[in-house]
């Protein structure tokens, strides 16, 4: 019996420092100096900000921002609305991933389109809702990103460097911006693990 108990201690010792297992999701939330979601204030401190002011707004729907690192796939669901002057999709559709060209401040860079979401042209992106026209003051967002042929932004994406941007007529440099900033990453099911390793041990201590 007591060879029995070492070996199952053992067996939950090396499952519990095993790694991760693979597809293992994280979530996001959209975040900035103006606080959580995509808010006109997010811009504050970065080349893009202006002395207007804005009422428009947005934020995460449904299952939200959710990346999956066994596909490296990132699922997005977001609405907006209020654009002043309406979505300027001159600004290459108006509504992109960027990543900032000076790394460790995603808040207060600015930095190039590394995914257009409302093209409907990258070839990384697959969208589920129609696109959104030139003026539109709302719409909602929905769809994935791939990150299977540019895997050296995932590291990027989960330090919190990718941030969303939507171009309005007003604004043409951004109106609403929210950094993807990771949200606690669950931990693999260790205490569930173990509750089945010991209670597998206390029916074998039963039938001895």
């Amino acid at each position: 019996m007591r060879s029995l108990i070492i070996k199952t201690v053992a067996i939950a010792v090396c499952l519990l420092l095993a790694p991760v297992a693979v597809g293992q999701t994280i979530e996001f939330d959209f975040a900035g100096n103006g606080g959580a979601g995509l808010l006109p204030g997010n811009e504050v401190g970065a080349n893009t900000a202006t002395s207007a002011t804005s009422d428009a707004f947005g934020s995460e729907v449904g299952a939200g921002l959710v990346f999956d690192q066994g596909t490296n796939q990132l699922n997005f669901d977001f609405e907006f609305e209020g654009l002043d002057g309406g979505l300027f999709t001159a600004a290459a559709s108006g509504i992109h991933l960027h990543l900032p060209g000076v790394p460790g401040d995603p808040f207060n860079q600015t930095g190039g389109i590394v995914f257009n979401l409302n093209s409907f042209a990258d070839a990384a992106v697959t969208n589920t809702n129609a696109a959104i026209v030139d003026g539109a003051v709302s719409g909602r967002v929905t769809g994935s990103v791939s990150f299977a042929d540019n895997l050296d932004l995932v590291d990027d994406l989960l330090d919190g460097e990718l941030y969303l941007n939507i171009h309005s007529g007003s604004f043409n440099g951004g109106e609403l911006r929210g950094t993807l900033t990771p949200s606690a990453v669950p931990e693999p099911s260790t205490g569930v693990l173990v509750g089945l390793l010991l209670t597998g041990l206390a029916a074998r201590r039963r039938r001895s």
